[in-house]
């Protein structure tokens, strides 16, 4: 049978493991939504990009004249 400080120690250990996995599994999260929140912005740049060669001038485009 284990005596108190052999249980006392996994018992410490077990959690600690448990407390480090999910600090690990939050940090992962964490740098997942700033990847996808840099990508989305970069996305968004490189759109703009392509598409504003395709639009007139605002002081010339019929649009304004709305």
């Amino acid at each position: 049978m284990y005596d108190t400080q052999s249980f006392h120690a996994v018992l410490t250990t077990a959690r600690s493991t448990r407390r480090s996995r999910a600090k690990v599994a939050a940090l992962r999260r964490r740098i997942h939504e700033d990847w996808m929140r840099y990508e989305h912005a970069r996305l968004v740049r490189i759109r703009h990009h392509l598409n504003v060669a395709c639009l007139s001038r605002p002081d010339v485009a019929p649009w304004m004249y709305i």
